[in-house]
Formats: C-alpha cells, structure tokens, sequence
C-alpha cells in the first residue's frame, strides 16, 4: 500500500477513536498507571527546567499536560483534529500545532527534546521522520521514545491477535526490535543514551481500559495496578524476562 494511503488511514483511525482516550484515562488505575508511564519517560529527559519540548504525536495531549508542569514551552504536534481538540479542552494547555511528523512545520533547532509517546510506529516512512527530528533538535539536544516491541513471539502473536480482532489499529503498524531501533536511531544522527524494556503485566491490565477492561470490574484495581508496577519492575530488569515485555523506552542525543 502506498505511503498516502497508510498516512490517511492513520488519520481517519485516530478520528474516529479519539473519544476512547477519554475512556482510557478515565479510571483511577489507568490514570495512575499512565501517569506512573509519563514520569518513566520524564525522567529521561535532561534534569532542567523549561527546556524547549516538542510532544510529537501528542495525541490528546495528555503526556504534555504532565511535562508543561515543568517545560513550560512545551508544545504538542498531532496530525488528528480530533485529538488536538480534546487537548485544547484541558485547562493551561493551549500550544498545539496539526501537523505531520515526517514534515514537521518548525525551523532547525527549534526544540531542545522530543517526546514520541508511543507515535513512531504509526509514522508511514520512519527515515524522514528520524530526519526531521534530528533537524529540529539543537545539537546536543535529546529524543525520548516509548514505542511497541516486537523482539519477543508472545507480542508478535498477541498483537497479530488484536489486529485481526479489532478495527482500532492499522495492519501496517509494527513494534521494534530493540536492536534495529538503536540503528536507525544512530543512522539519523542521533545516539543512544539509555535504551531498555518496560511493561508487561502493568502495560497489559491498567494501561488500556478502553481496549482490555478486566481491571473496571475487579475491586482494587488501583492496588492491582500498583502490585503489577512491582512485578514489572522486577521482570523489566532480570535478563530471562525482560525480553517479553511489551514497550522499548529509550533516550538519545543529537551529537
């Protein structure tokens, strides 16, 4: 399929689920699991305040809502009208840009770090994408990533499980295998800082409300929720179990 066609599928997909991300932050564990999620990625980027942010792919703005506590200049880009529409609803949130990360509509060296939660695998051409990064970032600048992935079968297998089952993902969206992720990364000009796993029985049970509810109906899905943050803190760091964990997080420099 061409690149267009993937491009404006992605844009159709995210208008018409935008008002699931209500859903998916609208309960006490998901809300403290996703925003447990952020702070991981927080703390990957330089400890300083207001540094210039770009939130590509910011969605419903809901990472950038926590990162505007303390990058005041942050900004968010997302390609969904939707989307953006629903994050200009959020009090104290009002730097918003439509656009398209594989031509990103800001001068060089506009930003000092990048946040792609979770946005990179819904990117139709990474390459031009990694580019227009690196061209926006100030030399020493940092990107910051969480994206799907794909090194373990159970993923390949339970993701291949929800493509089929549900009209709410693309068929052409893949997860990352670690490795050629760092690659790419450092083809484009920017290295590896820190790269590692994260989330598994947390990602699975608390993160997605509006796609796997188990957790709605069980009485103290909150202290589930802290217990699996527990336990994944334990598989993400034993290397015979790390490997199943469904999410890459990751930092990496503009030399």
């Amino acid at each position: 399929m061409s690149e267009r066609s993937h491009l404006q599928r992605e844009i159709e997909l995210h208008e018409r689920i935008a008002e699931d991300y209500r859903l998916r932050y609208g309960y006490s564990f998901s809300l403290y699991y996703n925003r447990y999620w952020n702070r991981v990625l927080i703390k990957l980027l330089p400890q300083k305040r207001d540094l210039r942010v770009l939130d590509l792919g910011c969605g419903t703005g809901f990472f950038l809502e926590d990162v505007s506590r303390i990058h005041t200049q942050s900004v968010g880009l997302d390609l969904s009208v939707a989307m953006l529409a629903i994050g200009r609803e959020k009090p104290g949130l009002e730097r918003f840009v439509a656009g398209d990360g594989s031509c990103l509509p800001f001068a060089s060296e506009s930003f000092d770090v990048i946040v792609c939660r979770g946005s990179l695998h819904h990117m139709p051409d990474l390459e031009r994408t990694l580019s227009e990064m690196h061209r926006v970032l100030a030399r020493g600048g940092r990107v910051v990533i969480t994206e799907p992935s794909n090194d373990a079968l159970l993923i390949r297998l339970a993701r291949k499980f929800m493509y089929h089952v549900s009209e709410n993902f693309d068929e052409e969206d893949e997860g990352y295998h670690l490795d050629d992720l760092e690659k790419r990364f450092e083809k484009a000009g920017l290295s590896p800082i820190v790269v590692r796993r994260f989330g598994f029985f947390g990602y699975v049970f608390a993160g997605f409300p509006d796609r796997l509810g188990i957790l709605k109906y069980i009485p103290g899905s909150l202290l589930f929720t802290k217990v699996f943050i527990w336990m994944d803190n334990i598989v993400e760091k034993t290397p015979i179990l790390k490997h199943l964990c469904f999410q890459i997080v990751g930092s990496f420099e503009k030399k």
